[in-house]
């Protein structure tokens, strides 16, 4: 029996996350990779912070606060103006930040799966199921998610150290590029970057039953 899904509501931290279904691969190449951050940016980010992401080959997980009413309906109006049919369906409607949430991760992960399913010549669903959600409810549990997904590539043996996995944001928070994670606010849960380092390069950590 497959796990409740929690509404999403404004201000409040979620672990986004899912995997291909069956033994596909969810991405195949650096352009997938690419091209999910690129929707992700497009799609996500007008409507929540992103605290942290990792993209393995066949799952995904990313870190998200939900913004403030405000900010959300902001948003929105800009999407009615230059996007006009994509949030279409929310206008004049109650709620409409409760609404636009789950919808948002719902159009980036069709117009993602679209995407892929035309460029490698597939068909049908690429998800085992709709996006995965549990709710964050302190700041230990996000310290402890932070550093758990940072370092589920090297669990996974792709690479020895967080920092080698490109398709992660431990080098958004570590580096000085531009980036749409929230670089300083990520930091500053871990005091300092000397210390995010290296909490985030050290074993063990568990988030089962969590």
């Amino acid at each position: 029996m497959s796990e409740p899904l929690i509404p999403l509501e404004p201000d409040h931290f979620y672990h986004v996350y899912n995997h291909a279904v069956g033994d596909e691969l969810f991405f195949r190449d650096n352009n997938d990779y690419r091209f999910f951050l690129n929707r992700l940016k497009k799609y996500i980010v007008p409507f929540f912070d992103v605290y942290g992401y990792a993209l393995m080959p066949n799952h995904f997980h990313l870190i998200l606060n939900s913004l403030e009413t405000k900010a959300i309906l902001a948003a929105l109006e800009k999407f009615y103006e230059s996007e006009k049919r994509i949030f279409d369906s929310t206008k004049g409607k109650e709620n409409r930040d409760f609404i636009v949430l789950p919808q948002s991760l719902s159009n980036f992960f069709n117009s993602y799966s679209k995407n892929y399913n035309k460029i490698h010549g597939r068909k049908g669903t690429l998800f085992t199921r709709a996006f995965r959600r549990k709710e964050v409810g302190s700041d230990t549990y996000l310290q402890d998610l932070i550093k758990y997904v940072h370092l589920n590539p090297v669990k996974a043996n792709f690479c020895q150290h967080p920092w080698q996995w490109k398709f992660s944001s431990y080098n958004d928070i570590v580096g000085t590029h531009d980036t749409f994670v929230k670089r300083d606010r990520v930091i500053e849960l871990f005091d300092d970057l000397p210390n995010f380092i290296a909490v985030n390069n050290n074993f063990p950590i568990n988030l089962e039953n969590r």
